[in-house]
């Protein structure tokens, strides 16, 4: 229903227009059956899972890198700021790898 909400002044006549996520529901159920509140279900999970792995790899080699090149042994002394600047890092590194995908889970869950 998110999707569609943020799709639909987009998709114009065409489309739906839904003047509340309520009624966006409801929309979709009477029209697509409860069938309609999974599409891109699966899209999203083979979104999400790749983002994930890409985020935790990229997190945990910055903080390594980090740390080596701070000269501390043990990437569990890094300061809370540089951990949440590797955090950062990684969050844009699996957003980057993963926006194709996240592209087509869009088109699929917004698929008129």
């Amino acid at each position: 229903i998110k999707e569609r909400l943020q799709v639909q002044s987009l998709v114009g006549r065409q489309g739906y227009r839904y003047a509340s996520a309520l009624d966006g529901l409801r929309s979709v159920v009477r029209a697509e059956g409860a069938a309609g509140l999974m599409r891109g279900y699966w899209a999203n999970n083979a979104t999400w899972w790749p983002w994930n792995v890409a985020y935790f790899l990229a997190y945990e080699h910055g903080r390594d890198l980090v740390a080596r090149h701070a000269g501390v042994a043990d990437k569990a002394q890094l300061p809370p700021a540089t951990s949440s600047a590797c955090a950062c890092a990684a969050a844009a590194v699996a957003t980057l790898l993963t926006s194709p995908a996240d592209l087509v889970k869009t088109r699929l869950q917004t698929a008129i």
